[in-house]
């Protein structure tokens, strides 16, 4: 994951194994979770997680989908020290998908 907001900008990069389910490329519901092993935002360091829930419909090798994502940070280090309590963000976030199905 890689955000940008506000003037300056400011960038989270974001990093983390996901699982999920999807069956195949026929129409129907998907589900995929992502936990951020590491997130920094700014000066900030921690961890985090997503959830994806979306809608597929196959319209041959492409397939379209829209989806809500649920996203939380948890920030537990800013500067190179720990604070307490952790500076903590999360969002939801509606998206059009497009799959490649090989």
């Amino acid at each position: 994951v890689n955000y940008t907001s506000g003037s300056p900008s400011t960038n989270r990069a974001s990093f983390g194994p996901s699982i999920g389910y999807m069956k195949g490329v026929e129409a129907g519901p998907y589900i995929m979770g992502t936990y951020f092993l590491t997130s920094t935002y700014s000066s900030y360091k921690g961890t985090g997680y997503e959830i994806d829930l979306g809608y597929k419909v196959p319209t041959g090798k492409v397939v379209l989908g829209i989806q809500m994502s649920y996203k939380r940070f948890m920030y537990t280090e800013s500067g190179g020290s720990s604070i307490t309590p952790a500076y903590e963000q999360e969002y939801f976030d509606p998206y059009f998908v497009v799959i490649i199905a090989l």
